[in-house]
């Protein structure tokens, strides 16, 4: 189907389709028994990666709440300007899972810093 841009938009149904990863499970489309029953959990993050992540912002996936790591414990920044401040930006923040970012202890809030504007 054309759309007005340089790409099309091409339907293969997947009966049709032999790279399709239900072919590769299961040899044909269908079910399959073993489809996701193995996985490996999540592991907590470790104390290698959080001597790695010292000074780091980081975010949980679905969280509101901006940390930094700070030896070993994650301490919450309270606001944008306390971020600024601190001299991150939103592309400096690491996104963890929301299960790896609650095995990180939760250490005491930093303290609001306020940015001069001009």
């Amino acid at each position: 189907k054309d759309y007005g841009g340089k790409f099309k938009a091409v339907y293969v149904p997947v009966k049709n389709d032999p790279t399709h990863y239900m072919h590769k499970m299961t040899g044909k489309l269908g079910s399959s028994p073993n489809l996701l029953s193995n996985y490996l959990p999540e592991q907590p993050v470790s104390a290698q990666e959080l001597k790695e992540w010292q000074g780091q912002a980081i975010q949980g996936q679905n969280g509101k709440e901006i940390f930094v790591v700070d030896q070993g414990k994650r301490r919450g920044i309270p606001n944008y300007d306390t971020l600024i401040a601190m001299n991150f930006t939103m592309v400096d923040v690491r996104v963890l899972s929301d299960t790896r970012i609650s095995t990180i202890e939760l250490g005491a809030s930093m303290p609001s810093l306020m940015v001069n504007r001009l």
